[in-house]
């Protein structure tokens, strides 16, 4: 067990960190534009 760098495991840590700025990011969108549209009906 000397393995300092896993590429599945950076792979995986990469892909949902992605996933984890676009899930807030999508949060933020809804916030902001849901209100708005709301507000237009």
């Amino acid at each position: 067990m000397q393995e300092a760098f896993q590429p599945k495991a950076a792979l995986l840590l990469f892909i949902g960190m992605i996933l984890l700025f676009a899930a807030m990011w999508f949060g933020l969108y809804l916030t902001v534009l849901l209100p708005r549209g709301m507000t237009a009906f």
